[in-house]
Order: structure tokens, then C-alpha cells, then sequence
């Protein structure tokens, strides 16, 4: 299983997301990623109090997923909703516009300027 995450660090659009294609596994660094079968980590630990009191950026959360496709642009389905988790406005966890909690998602596309477009 694949884990991936938001790079922070990023210093072009080649390196918006950092992932491992399998645990134990070097860290590699894609613009675009396709996940499959999508089980989302919630923020939790002591670096997420941190966040949540105004700390430091730091990573706190992230996507495990049964399989993806790395560096390859598509397009969004038209059933695909944005996926977004942003400490600094608020959000406790990965969330809808609606503000409905995502956990899982059939499939999700992750984009060059960091946007995560999930299918529930």
C-alpha cells in the first residue's frame, strides 16, 4: 500500500506531492497523482496540537491507497468533489465544501497546484 502526502517544501510544481510507492520504500516526488481505493489518515499527535495552536507547518496527515498512477495529467471526472484540509482556516480533517468528513474515496486526483479531487 502507497502513502502520500502534500509536500510542504516544494520548490516547483514537479515536487507538489511526496509519496512511497510501498512502506519502507525511498521517498519519491510527483506533480500529479491518481490514487485507487483511498483510505484517508485524519491530523492527530502532538505536531497537530502544535498546528492547531499557530505552530509550524509540518505533516500531520495523509492518503494510503491500494494503487496510483504518478506524473500523468487527466482529466477530473465530472463526479469527483475538492477534497480539502487547511489548519490555518480550521478544518479538523479532510472535508467536502459542504464540510462533510472524508475518510474513504473510491479514487482520488491529486493536481501541480495541490488540490485533492476525490470520487466518494
Amino acid at each position: 500500500m502507497m502513502s502520500c502526502h502534500r509536500n510542504l517544501n516544494a520548490r516547483s510544481t514537479a515536487e507538489t506531492w511526496s509519496y512511497r510507492p510501498v512502506s519502507g520504500s525511498r521517498v519519491s516526488r510527483a506533480s500529479f497523482l491518481i490514487l485507487k481505493h483511498v483510505v484517508v489518515k485524519q491530523p492527530s499527535g502532538k505536531l497537530w496540537e502544535r498546528l492547531k495552536k499557530g505552530g509550524a507547518r509540518g505533516v500531520c496527515t495523509w492518503f494510503r491507497a491500494v494503487d496510483y498512477i504518478a506524473n500523468i495529467p487527466c482529466e477530473i471526472p465530472p463526479n469527483a468533489v475538492r477534497i480539502h484540509f487547511n489548519p490555518r482556516r480550521g478544518d479538523l480533517y479532510h472535508q467536502t465544501p459542504d464540510g462533510m468528513r472524508v475518510d474513504r474515496m473510491k479514487e482520488c486526483y491529486l493536481t501541480d497546484k495541490g488540490e485533492a479531487w476525490g470520487v466518494l
